[in-house]
């Protein structure tokens, strides 16, 4: 990675519905706890569920301690968390992505071939739930 870039980009979306995370090789799990963070506490200044995006292409590897963000992420156990949107997932990435899920016992995640495709579903459960708040 050159000097100055920074692997993990981290932004709110969608008028605070949508968390955005753009994950570029190498990152490290130390890297990833400060966003951590930064989603708890947006999510707790919501009064609706929040959804994660995750960006992926391009990671050829996830870091060796990738699952210790498993125990209290935000994306797993807030009361607000919504679904998990991944793309760009190679098969090995995505595979060891779907093994952490399903030891958190979490099923609300997606795995999409493009940001259009993720953006599109969410579009929709944003809708439907912004219908029920009206």
């Amino acid at each position: 990675m050159g000097a100055g870039t920074v692997p993990i980009k981290f932004d709110i979306r969608e008028n605070g519905w949508v968390i955005y995370l753009l994950l570029t090789d190498p990152w490290t799990v130390e890297e990833m706890w400060p966003y951590v963070e930064m989603n708890r506490l947006h999510r707790e200044q919501c009064m609706h569920p929040v959804h994660s995006f995750y960006n992926l292409i391009g990671n050829r590897r996830l870091p060796p301690n990738v699952l210790r963000l498993r125990h209290g992420s935000p994306d797993l156990v807030h009361p607000r968390s919504g679904q998990v949107i991944l793309i760009g997932a190679n098969p090995t990435v995505g595979s060891v992505i779907e093994v952490i899920f399903r030891l958190a016992r979490f099923n609300r995640f997606k795995f999409f071939s493009t940001e259009e495709e993720g953006w599109a579903y969410l579009q929709v459960l944003i809708k439907a739930a912004q219908a029920v708040q009206d």
